[in-house]
């Protein structure tokens, strides 16, 4: 065999059996008997179900304003008894998120006083705490407190530790109007 003829027969020769060799992934991958594969662990994952936002919260209306209190506030004032809000007001959302809701009536106007008290959790308060921050005007009292007035009822809403108070009423002009309501059920929490 001549140098010239070996150069060129080798090469294709070399190449022959390359094609002759399975690709990695024709490689037959069946365990032998005695093998167990080892699994790879599973990459944990946060949980798609946030915790709750809320908890329950129940007092008697007479424990969160006393009697004493509300009369002290205004004598025309009395406890309705059973009253259930509507959704979508304040005290409503309040009732939404596991809380207590509460109506005083004025005898004589017939203008109601509507509280609301919530316990609120981690994500649910810090939210909560964004949301009125970011719709009301800070009001001067002890607690952390916002209110509103659009020409409408007044909205007072507070936070104290772990409770979202809400107070509404026709009768709120400003936040000096609800300051002696949020002090009392500030100190009944």
């Amino acid at each position: 065999m001549s140098r010239r003829y070996a150069a060129l027969v080798v090469p294709l020769i070399l190449f022959a059996l390359v094609g002759c060799v399975d690709a990695p992934d024709a490689i037959d991958q069946t365990p032998t008997a005695g093998y167990t594969p080892t699994p790879t662990p599973a990459t944990p994952t946060a949980s798609a179900t946030p915790g709750p936002t809320s908890e329950p919260f129940a007092i008697d209306c007479s424990d969160l304003i006393s009697a004493a209190e509300i009369y002290e506030y205004n004598p025309n004032f009395g406890g309705v008894e059973g009253w259930v809000p509507s959704p979508g007001t304040v005290a409503g959302d309040g009732v939404a998120a596991q809380g207590t809701a509460c109506r005083w009536q004025n005898q004589s106007s017939g203008a109601t006083i509507d509280v609301s008290v919530a316990h609120l959790l981690g994500p649910g308060l810090s939210a909560k705490r964004a949301e009125v921050a970011a719709s009301s005007t800070p009001a001067p009292w002890a607690i952390e407190g916002y209110f509103l007035a659009n020409g409408g009822p007044g909205v007072a809403q507070a936070f104290t530790g772990e409770y979202w108070i809400t107070v509404e009423s026709t009768t709120f002009f400003a936040a000096e109007d609800v300051a002696p309501l949020i002090e009392y059920i500030s100190g009944a929490l």
